[in-house]
C-alpha cells in the first residue's frame, strides 16, 4: 500500500513538473534527432495543434516551428513516403495519423500551419488579451520570408493581426 501511495506521489510531483513549457521545449530540442519523415510530420502537428490550443509556449517558438513546417514541406516535395526499407506497423500508423489531419486541406501543411496560427492568435486574445496575440505577430514578423514560400497562405487566410 506504501509502495503504491508512493508510486502515486511521484507521479503527481512528476506531472507538475512537466509544464506546456518543457514539453514544448523538449520537441524542439529533439527535431533535429527526428531522421524520419513521418515523426518529423507528426511532431510539426503536434507542435502547431498546441499553438492552436493558444499554448504560450508554442507561441514564443513559433518562429523555429514555421522552419520545421518549411523543412517537412520540402521534405514531402522531395522525398514522398518512399523509404528504403518497408515501414513498421507503428510508422505507417504515424505517417497515416500526421497526413490525415492536413491531406485533405486545400494547400495541405501550409493551410494547417496558417489555419493553427490564426487559431492560436484567436486563443491567446481570447484567454490573454490583444497583448498575446499581438507577441504572436511580433515573433511572426521575425519569420525569415524565404521559409514562408514554402508554406504560401491559403486565399482568404489574412497575415499577421488578422
Amino acid at each position: 500500500v506504501n509502495a503504491c501511495r508512493d508510486a502515486l506521489q511521484c507521479g503527481a510531483a512528476a506531472r507538475a513538473l512537466l509544464t506546456d513549457d518543457h514539453v514544448t521545449e523538449r520537441w524542439v530540442e529533439s527535431w533535429d534527432s527526428l531522421i524520419s519523415l513521418e515523426r518529423r510530420r507528426l511532431t510539426c502537428v503536434a507542435l502547431f495543434a498546441l499553438l492552436g490550443a493558444g499554448f504560450t509556449a508554442a507561441a514564443a517558438r513559433v518562429v523555429v516551428m514555421v522552419s520545421f513546417a518549411s523543412e517537412v514541406a520540402g521534405e514531402e516535395t522531395d522525398t514522398p513516403d518512399t523509404p528504403p526499407r518497408a515501414l513498421t506497423a507503428l510508422q505507417t500508423a504515424r505517417s497515416q495519423l500526421a497526413c490525415a489531419t492536413y491531406n485533405g486541406l486545400p494547400g495541405g501543411l501550409a493551410t494547417l500551419v496558417h489555419t493553427e496560427i490564426q487559431k492560436g492568435r484567436e486563443a491567446l486574445r481570447g484567454a490573454l488579451g490583444d497583448g498575446a496575440a499581438a507577441a504572436l505577430d511580433e515573433q511572426l514578423s521575425r519569420v525569415d520570408p524565404v521559409v514562408l514560400l514554402a508554406l504560401p497562405a491559403p486565399p482568404g487566410h489574412v497575415r499577421g493581426g488578422g
